[in-house]
């Protein structure tokens, strides 16, 4: 019974960053669904927009102007 245990527990400890990351997966679609769906996409949205503007900056250009 003992070595059940352990063997359980060495196979826990190697997948465990699998684990979390689908208990993570499971509450967000879990959360998604009891909240408000259109504002969460809404702000995914506004995430994804201001990723792009962000990408489109050019931090040389703008450290420059800066530290002037």
């Amino acid at each position: 019974m003992l070595a059940y245990v352990i063997v359980g527990l060495i196979l826990i400890q190697n997948f465990i960053e699998t684990i979390v990351k689908a208990l993570f997966f499971c509450l967000k679609q879990v959360l998604i669904r009891t909240t408000d769906y259109e504002e969460y996409r809404s702000l995914q949205q506004q995430v994804a927009e201001l990723t792009d503007k962000q990408k489109e900056i050019n931090m040389m250009n703008e450290f420059a102007k800066f530290t002037r």
